[in-house]
């Protein structure tokens, strides 16, 4: 968006600035008017070795959030107005592609859930980065390194709690729905702080994940990295009826297992949410999806009360809709249809 200088989209503002969008929320008694952007800081330009220098990767933004006029510091308080859920091809491989990929996308569920999550996450990585660069600057200093662990540990705590209890919830949504079209998934987090959270106290787990911490300072040195703590953990999913882990299942299988995980995190954000608007945009929804699942994910779908932005490139897929749903044609950009 930054890199666009000017727009046709009256909703759309762009200057060498920074951007901003705006939008309103309809609610069931108020509208509400929203606008995420960015505000450019600062100009620098930065060499590259090759000795060429690109101007644009020197300019700093800082996010803006206004809700109603009023100026938010970060987006956890979109989260009473709207919670977003998104699907896209790259998620098909999620169950054979990296850890981070698994990761990253049950900490989306878990924000869906809990707003403040993603905020969590953030201090924890700037703290651990803190830490990372203390050791590799051989600054060992203890009451320093122990002040940016005991942030981490606060952190990484509550994120490990946070996973275990969505986790808990969506697998108790996914066994009450295995009768459906899509198959039962079986999941858990995996990581040490997510199992010890469900055997000891969160102050025992603080201090556990402390004294590794302190324990592991020249590992980590050596490494250039910690080595250990909750950006570490992976999302294992199971074929429930086949017993069979999900990365081993079928292209197909894999596609209904993640749907089913879609429905049942949707289910559950709505049972949270309270007045927030639930939006989903699936790109692609349909895609490795015989008949009768599609019409099954349209039925489920529709009883979820959302938003929905569905995309394609076979509009004969989508033609169970026609009749409640608003379908346009997107060429080369244009909306044609």
């Amino acid at each position: 968006m930054v890199r666009h200088e000017q727009s046709n989209d009256e909703h759309i503002v762009n200057s060498p600035n920074g951007f901003s969008i705006f939008c309103n929320i309809t609610h069931a008694y108020d509208d509400v008017k929203i606008g995420v952007g960015a505000r450019l800081n600062e100009v620098q330009n930065t060499k590259y070795s090759s000795g060429a220098s690109n101007a644009m990767s020197g300019l700093k933004y800082s996010k803006e959030i206004r809700i109603d006029g009023e100026t938010h510091k970060n987006s956890v308080a979109l989260g009473d107005y709207v919670r977003a859920i998104w699907l896209t091809p790259s998620l098909d491989r999620l169950f054979t592609g990296p850890a981070a990929d698994r990761r990253k996308f049950f900490d989306r569920f878990v924000t869906g859930f809990d707003p403040a999550h993603n905020a969590r996450t953030a201090r924890f990585e700037k703290a651990m980065r803190e830490r990372n660069k203390l050791l590799e600057k051989n600054i060992l200093d203890d009451v320093w390194l122990r002040g940016i662990e005991v942030q981490m540990a606060e952190q990484a705590v509550a994120i490990a709690a946070a996973r275990r209890e969505v986790a808990l919830h969506l697998s108790a949504l996914l066994s009450a729905g295995q009768k459906t079209a899509f198959p039962f998934a079986r999941i858990v987090m995996q990581g040490d702080l997510e199992q010890m959270i469900g055997e000891k106290s969160a102050i025992e787990v603080e201090e556990y994940y402390l004294e590794r911490l302190k324990n592991n300072r020249q590992f980590d040195q050596q490494s250039g990295r910690t080595q250990f703590g909750p950006h570490k953990s992976d999302l294992l999913a199971w074929h429930g009826a086949k017993n069979i882990e999900a990365k081993k299942c079928s292209t197909g299988e894999q596609k209904a297992l993640l749907i089913a995980l879609l429905l049942a995190h949707a289910k559950l954000v709505k049972q949270v949410a309270g007045d927030a608007i639930l939006i989903m945009l699936l790109d692609e929804i349909t895609a490795h999806l015989d008949a009768t699942r599609r019409a099954a994910l349209f039925e489920e779908l529709g009883n979820l009360g959302a938003q929905l932005f569905m995309t394609g490139t076979d509009r004969s897929l989508f033609s169970a809709l026609e009749k409640n749903s608003n379908i346009f044609e997107i060429n080369d950009g244009l909306i044609v249809g």
